[in-house]
């Protein structure tokens, strides 16, 4: 549980700047406000990637995709052992 609450805090600080849309999932996009985006925070990282030309910068961007791919993971892992469990219930 712990580190799930350290990746909801990391998923928070990328797509936090509409608290009331901040979803790691289904959310707008920092790049596209018109309409929600899916994995947001991976299509924000992504976005301009190709254009970076200064070689440290393009490694830190693909750190904090692997990061937030880690992230992602950790969430659907989560959302997936909770609905075994609703499963096992009903």
């Amino acid at each position: 549980m712990h580190e799930l609450a350290a990746v909801a805090r990391r998923c928070h600080c990328l797509i936090g700047y509409l608290p009331c849309c901040s979803h790691a999932i289904i959310s707008p996009s920092e790049f596209n406000s018109y309409g929600s985006s899916v994995f947001p925070g991976l299509t924000d990282l992504l976005y301009g990637f190709e254009d970076i030309t200064n070689p440290v910068e393009k490694e830190r961007r693909r750190e904090d995709l692997s990061v937030h791919i880690s992230d992602l993971m950790v969430l659907i892992k989560a959302a997936a052992d909770f609905l075994d469990e609703i499963w096992k219930i009903v």
